[in-house]
């Protein structure tokens, strides 16, 4: 028989403040033999639904959103708008897939197939229809 539930595993961390404190991530889709670290902070469920409905016809993020994600949610490293509209696009969607998943708790993996569909299959969206 397995342990009770902790609080601690459910909620995401927060600060004395209230505000969602930066977790470190494995960029774990970069094809990249040593994969790097990042600091992000998840998206909210409201974030997640607004994301949900702008890419469900296409399945995926355009670069527009992927800068605003990035903008909104990594902390370490940090960068300007015009530094992400020059990035490798294989780093802005390995960090994309990293806070998608955070938020999620879909892989990294199956977030890269189909955003959309991992949104939408996520438990954390079904718990609210």
């Amino acid at each position: 028989m397995g342990e009770i539930l902790k609080k601690d595993d459910v909620l995401h961390i927060r600060g004395a403040d209230g505000k969602l404190l930066p977790q470190k991530v494995q960029l774990e889709t970069l094809n990249v033999d040593d994969k790097p670290f990042v600091e992000i902070i998840p998206m909210t469920r409201g974030e997640l639904i607004e994301l949900y409905k702008k890419v469900k016809d296409k399945g995926e993020t355009d670069k527009d959103d992927d800068i605003m994600i990035i903008q909104n949610h990594l902390t370490n490293p940090v960068f300007s708008k015009e530094e992400l509209s020059f990035a490798k696009p294989q780093f802005l969607g390995a960090i994309v897939l990293a806070i998608m998943s955070l938020s999620t708790g879909v892989s990294q993996q199956d977030i890269g197939k189909n955003k959309a569909e991992a949104i939408e299959q996520s438990a954390f969206l079904q718990s609210g229809k």
